[in-house]
């Protein structure tokens, strides 16, 4: 055993404290294995089984001094779980995969559903065109328009009306002409969508298209309108087939 001089006294070295303090472990942890007739029945069962030492036996084969550090090392580890108990009490969910943000887990209401489109509006002008009389005196099959299906009535504007029905390579409407194209089912008798161009400017026509009770499906600068009559007679329209105008046929292919 090692000693060291401080005052005029001798103490025992760290070392050999240590070693001490070991040896008082074995010993005590020795007795506790050893069976005892006057233990009670939690006390036989662990002398039951050899090598199973109980926290308060191991506790107590500790000297004063380590027996307070594992006390305090209950108290901090006690302290701890009682701050986690804390946290968890405030409703705070776990995180799946720590590191990641808790922001984009939230589903706002605007994110849970798509937004309807927005309901389809009536044409201003369908009320007014369906008073307006035909350009021609009977319906035609319409070639250009649904594959034959249906037969057509072409009604245009008072104003522009003698001009489109005597339409010619060098014709033009005036701007805010209206030119609509009912049609019904030949089949049925059920009337079917309309097709409508209400000219804006020179050269520029807004195309419509309309279901059978004036609401707009469709309208604006159609690409697959523009590119067809681009191909027009005269001003992007086609004008009346010739089979509605004996008297002065005119070169046609379609409808409007």
């Amino acid at each position: 055993m090692g000693w060291r001089i401080g005052s005029g006294r001798r103490f025992p070295s760290r070392a050999s404290a240590r070693a001490r303090e070991n040896r008082d472990e074995q010993e005590h942890c020795r007795r506790d294995e050893q069976p005892n007739r006057g233990f009670s029945a939690g006390h036989r069962t662990r002398a039951a089984h050899p090598g199973v030492v109980s926290c308060g036996a191991a506790l107590r084969s500790k000297p004063p001094i380590h027996r307070a550090k594992q006390g305090q090392k209950h108290r901090s580890a006690l302290a701890a779980l009682a701050l986690l108990g804390t946290g968890c009490s405030r409703g705070t969910a776990p995180i799946a995969h720590p590191g990641d943000s808790t922001e984009s887990a939230r589903v706002t209401p605007s994110d849970a559903q798509p937004k309807p489109p927005p309901a389809p509006t009536r044409w201003e002008h369908f009320d007014e065109v369906r008073r307006w009389p035909s350009a021609h005196e009977k319906p035609f099959a319409s070639l250009g328009h649904l594959s034959g299906r249906y037969s057509a009535s072409v009604i245009v504007d008072p104003t522009a009306r003698d001009a489109y029905r005597n339409l010619v390579t060098a014709s033009s409407l005036p701007v805010g002409s209206v030119v609509a194209e009912f049609h019904q089912d030949s089949r049925t008798g059920h009337p079917g969508p309309v097709f409508a161009m209400q000219k804006l400017a020179e050269g520029r026509w807004e195309y419509l298209v309309v279901d059978p009770g004036g609401k707009v499906q469709q309208r604006g600068q159609l690409a697959l309108c523009q590119r067809c009559h681009a191909e027009g007679v005269a001003d992007q329209l086609f004008g009346l087939p010739a089979s509605t105008r004996p008297s002065q046929p005119v070169e046609s292919r379609a409808n409007e």
